[in-house]
């Protein structure tokens, strides 16, 4: 079994927030060519103004594996839970290629 990263291809979020607000993020994209391809989780590293987001794709290498051969979409959605602090926070979301998505939610008092 091995673990990359799937490629985003769009991301759906709500561009304004209150601190007390849970944030949703949506990811679309591809998971992988083939029913051997799983979304696994989403790895997270947080910072008070950023948060990158990489969604992880479970490939299944067994000789043995029966596997589909439709692709597999993207089509997940990351949660954050509040307080957030006010103002810019960047989410970046790394791509196989070495890339990165980034998008800016705004953090206001008053918001939802």
């Amino acid at each position: 079994m091995e673990f990359h990263i799937a490629q985003v291809d769009s991301l759906q979020f709500p561009e304004v927030i209150a601190p007390s607000d849970t944030l949703n993020v949506e990811f679309y994209g591809t998971v992988g060519p083939d029913g051997c391809h799983s979304f696994a989780r989403f790895d997270v590293e947080a910072s008070q103004r950023q948060l990158t987001i990489t969604p992880v794709v479970r490939h299944v290498t067994s000789e043995n594996a029966m596997c589909t051969m439709a692709i597999v979409p993207l089509n997940h959605t990351f949660t954050a839970d509040p307080p957030f602090s006010e103002g810019a926070l960047t989410l970046a979301v790394p791509q196989p290629n070495g890339e990165e998505i980034q998008a800016v939610v705004n953090v206001a008092k008053g918001a939802s």
